[in-house]
């Protein structure tokens, strides 16, 4: 129950703060990306195509996960970068003015 955990998690926490305290560890900024497993599964009967498909591709590392991730954010932020760049700029023509919005 709760209060058997908070004692022991308090314990618990004391204890990695103190080895990282004497060992003079730096923690890291970022998570670690975990191994990709595929789990494997018996056949019954012979594979289809989309199981020989899917066996024959090669899991992704870390490093390709994370410049995927970074593709990703890069094409996002761009857009909307376009976005903004379509808006009309804001100077004295538009100060006082009523502008009718869709």
């Amino acid at each position: 129950g709760l209060q058997q955990n908070i004692p022991f998690l308090t314990c618990h926490f004391k204890q990695i703060h103190a080895t990282i305290k004497s060992d003079h560890r730096a923690l890291t900024d970022e998570a670690v990306v975990p191994d990709m497993r595929r789990l494997q599964t018996p056949v019954l009967g012979t594979a289809t195509q989309q199981r020989k498909a899917l066996d024959a591709r090669r899991l992704a590392t870390g490093g390709e996960l994370e410049e995927s991730a970074q593709a990703c954010l890069t094409t996002k932020v761009t857009k909307r970068k376009r976005q903004r760049d379509k808006l009309p700029t804001i100077d004295a023509f538009l100060v006082d003015r009523q502008v009718g919005v869709l």
